[in-house]
């Protein structure tokens, strides 16, 4: 697992619907302030969150994750 290449995952796939990493934040139920560390890399998500965040941003864990394209 590319930990480094996560973020950009998540935040490509937050771009790719057009919202706003608060309008994610609400989407998961976490803070702006919890987001925004998955989104710029200081926190890795764990395996539950990931998938969270796959679900939220319809994309999914393998996509985040680097593994193919999966949209």
């Amino acid at each position: 697992m590319k930990q480094n290449n996560i973020h950009r995952q998540i935040r490509a796939a937050r771009e790719a619907l057009g919202i706003t990493r608060y309008q994610a934040a609400k989407r998961l139920g976490v803070s702006r302030t919890h987001y925004n560390r998955w989104e710029s890399g200081l926190v890795l998500p764990n395996i539950v969150s990931l998938r969270q965040i796959a679900v939220a941003l319809h994309t999914t864990q393998a996509a985040l994750l680097g593994e193919g394209i999966g949209r």
